[in-house]
């Protein structure tokens, strides 16, 4: 088949230590209905047998290339297979992951030549799957300054927990024009681990000219049991700080819908993280009490008691406003604890 006047789509997988999940996801790349396709498995240094894994399939396939690095982290490992793409799209993968046969079919026939092309996303929870369309009354097609103000407030986390569901920024929901990123020099912030997709997503929004949306969800993204709150990390809090201080600066904050207050609500969300995460440390209780507040004190969290407001939100959620705003340290910790306890034993 002629591939000549058909967009061509580089599949960047960023690996590290994923050996058991990377059949199902190369198989499902391979199985494009969308041929015109490269598939760029960069490994970031796994030392289990993922790289063999990797080499085999490239020996089958042409349309493979293999890459292998030092250990850097997935931001810096999205940002190295980026070198190798030669496709006018990018679409990110996260070996973990899978997408349907007709992913990359159905995204480039709505593209219209678009810089970001949006499609819906399938939870994996287990044995549960959740839909998440795009929303049906959208448009096909939008334009700047109607990015900015319909599709980039979808992707602020405003309304999560505060009675408005949101979209995901998971970057595998998007096929990315490679010459765009490169024209607005949009990278990973490699300095950053946490949350690191939601802004290159944001970025990418902010300054695109032209988006296409398929309303239909093709990606899955498999939720791991052993995620960001089953392991502590004092860098989690501190990246989200930074995110909130980059998006601040790119003004990304002024497209929050008027109805919701500007920071405080997307603060809220990342402080709620942040304190979760926190709660998994084995210190003692006190210690950690003394660490809730200092994040707290932190820029964007500090005061955030005061500004947020808890109007239409359900009442079981309600309780943590409230912790919140009376900087109920212990309690919070306490709560935290008890509901990662409850977990464990439901699971």
């Amino acid at each position: 088949m002629n591939y000549q006047n058909k967009p061509k789509i580089s599949v960047i997988v960023p690996i590290y230590n994923k050996a058991s999940f990377l059949e199902k996801n190369i198989n499902s790349i391979l199985r494009q209905t969308e041929k015109n396709i490269e598939i760029i498995l960069a490994d970031d240094g796994s030392t289990d047998n993922g790289s063999e894994i990797c080499k085999k399939f490239a020996e089958k396939d042409s349309r493979i290339l293999y890459k292998r690095k030092e250990n850097e982290g997935l931001t810096a490992t999205r940002n190295y297979g980026r070198k190798f793409a030669t496709g006018d799209y990018i679409s990110f993968v996260d070996p973990d992951d899978f997408i349907e046969a007709n992913t990359y079919e159905q995204m480039l026939k709505c593209s219209n030549n678009a810089d970001i092309v949006i499609s819906g996303l399938i939870h994996e929870l287990g044995n549960k799957k959740v839909l998440q369309t795009m929303p049906q009354n959208l448009n096909n097609f939008y334009e700047n300054p109607d990015i900015c103000k319909i599709i980039l407030p979808l992707f602020l986390v405003y309304g999560k927990g505060i009675g408005e569901n949101t979209q995901l920024a998971q970057l595998g929901i998007a096929l990315f024009k490679r010459a765009f990123l490169e024209e607005q020099h949009i990278l990973s912030d490699e300095k950053i681990t946490y949350s690191e997709d939601w802004l290159f997503f944001l970025e990418a929004l902010l300054k695109a000219q032209s988006v296409a949306i398929e309303h239909n969800a093709y990606y899955h993204y498999v939720h791991n049991a052993q995620g960001l709150t089953e392991n502590y990390n004092p860098k989690v809090v501190l990246d989200y700080v930074e995110i909130l201080r980059k998006l601040d600066k790119m003004g990304i904050f002024e497209y929050v819908p008027q109805q919701y207050s500007k920071h405080p609500n997307l603060a809220y969300n990342y402080l709620l993280q942040a304190i979760a995460n926190l709660s998994v440390s084995k210190e003692s209780i006190f210690a950690l009490r003394k660490k809730a507040k200092n994040i707290f004190n932190m820029d964007y969290f500090n005061n955030l008691g005061q500004k947020i407001n808890s109007t239409n939100t359900p009442f079981k959620k309600r309780i943590l406003f409230y912790l919140v705003k009376f900087k109920l340290y212990l309690l919070f910790i306490l709560l935290y604890k008890l509901k990662q306890k409850f977990y464990k034993i439901k699971s």
